[in-house]
């Protein structure tokens, strides 16, 4: 019962860290692809 537990939780485990890095990946990429186009907005975020 305790290594059905284990597997159980270690399946969820996973499922978690697979979706947070891939989402992870997906913002950095919107980002990456963003970053081009906002460089004229350091000029107006100095004050």
């Amino acid at each position: 019962m305790s290594s059905l537990m284990f597997i159980v939780g270690l399946i969820i485990f996973v499922l978690y860290m697979w979706g947070y890095i891939a989402m992870i990946n997906q913002t950095h990429a919107s980002q990456s692809r963003k970053a081009p186009d906002d460089l004229g907005r350091d000029e107006f975020s100095e004050g």
